[in-house]
């Protein structure tokens, strides 16, 4: 059983290679293995590596790789778009938190409302990172963004549901609203606008209510891609 993980993003399928400096000194400094421990890591791509740690030192350390495997996808495809947020510490918490939930992808959506933020992507990945490793997962989320909300919609393929807090017929997440493909669109704080709305409603958007409590951003992304979670189980 697989209690710990490490990452790095090019690893040969056999033979032996360098520990990536920052994770060697992760395990041998921090978690305090020793050589001959074995270890996994994965390339964020599906890949799992059950490899044997060569040296004890984090520079120019060496491991050599015992077994390989391919793990599949997480099923359904899961999409979260949300909105950047004003507060960078409260965006970098949901997206560590959304890659522990389990998505394919990570899209920071530019909407009307949305307050003019420039987020930090390269910390942003490493939380990501920190994300997968800490959820033993072996496949890493494509983040991108900012993007117009009106071109994402033109992009996205598969069902895409969208939270808003206007008036108006809006489900509760269910298998039925669900596909091999799910999006799950949140706006800022003030929520979408009522052209982002309309438009939403012309491209055939699912509509879905998260309950009746007013939920921040990041709260509302969460319990969204948590309900469509249990909706696929």
């Amino acid at each position: 059983m697989i209690n710990e993980l490490f990452y790095q993003p090019n690893i040969p399928e056999a033979g032996r290679f360098l520990f990536d400096e920052e994770e060697a000194h992760h395990a041998i400094r921090t978690r305090r293995h020793a050589p001959g421990a074995v270890l996994h890591l994965t390339n964020g791509q599906g890949g799992l590596f059950s490899c044997r740690l060569l040296g004890k030192e984090a520079k120019k350390c060496e491991l050599e790789v015992l077994n390989y495997e391919q793990i599949a996808p997480i099923q359904p495809k899961l999409h979260l778009a949300v909105s950047p947020l004003k507060q960078e510490a409260r965006l970098e918490w949901l997206i560590e938190k959304a890659v522990e939930i389990g998505v394919s992808s990570i899209t920071l959506l530019q909407c009307q409302r949305t307050e003019k933020t420039f987020p930090k992507l390269p910390r942003l990945e490493r939380l990501m990172v920190a994300g997968m490793k800490q959820s033993l997962k072996c496949h890493l989320p494509h983040l991108s963004g900012p993007i117009g909300f009106a071109k994402y919609l033109e992009n996205a393929t598969g069902n895409v549901l969208l939270a808003h807090c206007a008036e108006g017929d809006k489900k509760a997440i269910g298998p039925k609203w669900l596909s091999a493909e799910n999006h799950l669109m949140i706006g800022p704080e003030g929520d979408f606008s009522p052209e982002e709305i309309a438009l939403a409603a012309q491209k055939g958007v699912y509509f879905v209510t998260l309950g009746n409590e007013r939920l921040r951003t990041e709260t509302a992304a969460l319990v969204g891609l948590a309900e469509i979670k249990h909706a696929v189980r």
